[in-house]
């Protein structure tokens, strides 16, 4: 390690910059990806998904409409059979025995296009939207607050895909002879059927119906959005998950079945009120949606609201299961691949003598640029175990060492500067000096095991969430800063709370229950 303890030349401007990120890249803090990039992805990924789940929304297609066709055999006006689909799993069976693969498949293009053009805005404006809601440095948004974020999403993508949402239903409820339920329209593809309803209807004929999907959308995606982000926050924050496949997979399975039980209804009226035929512009069978759900409900009882209900989970849980999924992975693997470039340019800084291996003095450079305050060859040989220099292959792993070494090194500096009085452990007179301004809140919110004290375990516990702590040049007083805002906004609720309960209790003070009879 001598010569880790060698002068390096001071670097120029641009390459301090690069040199910062060995020991601050974008991992340190997550990183957040460009505009462009989440709309696009936002657009892909349920286009992905729907390639899978398209059949089981085909099925739920004809089984929704199979309802018309069951009134209209009981009054003579239809050849039997009157039931033509058992349930989701018959329909798909003869469909596929009767039209093959393209017969499950109906309707896929214009689900892709539907699904593109409402999800850039559903899930690329979530973010955005709920940042203006809910300020992300007092932790958390609640849970209304995501309904609210969801459902503003929910509206915006309900009107952008109205038009291909029109289409698919008409071109799903499509079939041949004894499987033909509900209205015929004759369509052959997307492209006809938009010249059609134009050429019949106007260019408003595109959105019949959209109020019925707007408010479709706000129930729905209000539901989805807050249940797959409360889901996985909880699955993260208080069992440890990490950010990968299996718990977008699970909270995106929760989220499709807090949808599917608020959307159903609402979709069995919507597809009986697209798939009508039409007159001059009006519907000959329902007159709105309103006037959909009040003949359905007269005509077939509430329980037809939920028609469908298992095939429309069938597509709808692994739906959004899958766009998660698919969102997560683009996301993650965008990330990887953009840390990768910025090491491959950080490692390129750090590599002096362009031997394509960073020595333990071109690390410590890296650390003195950073973190002045800190030892800097002590901390580099604890990252390095020794080692007198790092291979590419290896500088990501590295470096992830060196930060986690620069944190401990820090915190425990830290750490020392508060305990003044060299107890081991700290009160609320020390982090009165580091400036606290409730410092016995502060206390209770960090103590872990409530015993009034704060052990450095529960110091470096506290410090695990916030990022860049390697970097202060005083993180005791950034830390207790921080600590004291979240310990006032958990006050505030706690005592919001307590004020609840009180108004809730009787006006003449508790109850007093007199002792039941003995049975002696």
């Amino acid at each position: 390690m001598a010569s880790s303890s060698s002068p390096s030349p001071a670097p120029a401007a641009s390459e301090t910059a690069l040199v910062l990120q060995c020991v601050y890249p974008p991992s340190e803090a997550p990183r957040k990806l460009d505009a462009v990039t989440s709309f696009t992805i936002s657009s892909i990924a349920p286009g992905f998904a729907v390639v899978f789940t398209n059949p089981f929304d085909t099925a739920n297609t004809y089984l929704v409409l199979q309802g018309e066709r069951l009134r209209a055999a009981q009054s003579g006006a239809a050849s039997a059979p009157s039931v033509v689909y058992k349930n989701s799993f018959d329909c798909m069976y003869k469909t596929l025995k009767m039209e093959g693969v393209r017969g499950l498949q109906k309707g896929l293009s214009p689900a892709i296009l539907r699904e593109g053009s409402k999800n850039i805005f559903r899930l690329g404006m979530y973010d955005p939207i709920i940042n203006a809601l809910h300020d992300p440095a007092r932790g958390p948004p609640p849970a209304w607050k995501m309904m609210i974020a969801g459902s503003i999403c929910g509206a915006m993508g309900a009107l952008a895909c109205n038009p291909f949402e029109l289409v698919k239903t008409r071109l799903q409820s499509a079939a041949h002879g004894s499987l033909a339920v509900g209205h015929q329209h004759g369509y052959t593809g997307i492209w006809m059927a938009l010249k059609s309803i134009v050429a019949q209807d106007g260019t408003k004929g595109l959105y019949r119906g959209s109020a019925m999907s707007v408010g479709r959308s706000i129930v729905g995606s209000g539901a989805n959005l807050s249940a797959f982000h409360v889901m996985k926050n909880y699955l993260m924050a208080e069992h440890g998950w990490a950010d990968n496949v299996t718990t977008d997979m699970v909270a995106g399975m929760s989220s499709g079945l807090a949808s599917v039980i608020c959307m159903n209804p609402i979709d069995v009226l919507r597809t009986r009120y697209y798939n009508q035929p039409y007159v001059n512009g009006r519907g000959t069978i329902y007159a709105s949606g309103w006037d959909a759900a009040k003949t359905v409900v007269a005509n077939e009882g509430y329980r037809a609201l939920y028609k469908g209900f298992l095939s429309h989970f069938l597509r709808i849980g692994p739906h959004f299961c899958l766009t998660f999924v698919f969102l997560g992975m683009f996301r993650r693997s965008i990330v990887a691949f953009r840390d990768a470039k910025d090491e491959d340019a950080v490692f390129a800084a750090l590599d002096a003598d362009k031997d394509g291996a960073v020595t333990a003095a071109d690390f410590a450079r890296a650390v003195r640029l950073a973190a002045p305050a800190l030892d800097a060859d002590a901390v580099v040989q604890n990252a390095l175990s020794g080692a007198p220099s790092v291979a590419r292959s290896a500088f990501s792993e590295t470096t992830t060492h060196l930060r986690s070494a620069m944190r401990d090194a820090q915190l425990r500096a830290a750490f020392t500067r508060l305990d003044a009085a060299r107890r081991g452990s700290l009160d609320a007179a020390d982090l009165a000096h580091a400036g606290a301004k409730d410092p016995a809140a502060v206390v209770a919110w960090i103590d872990k095991d409530m015993d009034g004290r704060v052990s450095y375990a529960d110091f470096a516990a506290a410090a695990r969430d916030v990022p860049g702590v390697h970097l202060m040049a005083r993180p005791e007083t950034d830390l207790v800063a921080h600590w004291s805002k979240v310990a006032g906004i958990a006050a505030a609720k706690a005592k919001a709370r307590a004020d609840a309960e009180q108004k809730k209790a009787p006006v003449g003070g508790p109850v007093i229950r007199a002792p039941a009879p003995s049975s002696s």
